[in-house]
């Protein structure tokens, strides 16, 4: 029902499995890694993605009820995908990240505005920009 902060310079390593964070109000989250999905969901608040997101073997979902902001020092990787949606606020892509979908499609939706740095997906992902 609170905030779910990660501590700057710290790791969340699912291994192979998938990682699965949630909630109640803002999540600000550091390093987040595993082979698996990842997962990321704010249900009365914003999601801050300060540092890497990544996955190497799944697809990444992110969904706040306000704000997605990914920090200059952030990025977000897919393997199979991108899913990162501001529901009723704006979506905040800060110069000098990326949003790399790997073979997956990118999919960014945001309430209010939409600011869009480097995004990128290979082979014949779709990119998708919702403002």
């Amino acid at each position: 029902t609170g905030d779910l902060t990660q501590a700057s310079g710290s790791l969340i390593d699912g291994g192979t499995g998938d990682v699965m964070l949630s909630a109640g109000t803002d999540a600000k989250l550091g390093r987040v890694t595993t082979a698996g999905a990842v997962s990321v969901s704010a249900l009365g608040g914003s999601v801050e993605l300060a540092d890497a997101l990544s996955t190497s073997g799944g697809s990444v979902e992110v969904t706040a009820e306000t704000d997605v902001v990914v920090a200059a020092t952030g990025s977000v990787a897919g393997a199979n995908g991108v899913s990162l949606t501001a529901t009723t606020g704006g979506l905040t892509q800060a110069s000098g990240s990326l949003i790399d979908g790997g073979t997956g499609d990118v999919m960014l939706s945001a309430g209010t505005d939409a600011t869009i740095g480097q995004v990128k997906t290979a082979g014949a992902g779709t990119i998708g920009i919702t403002a």
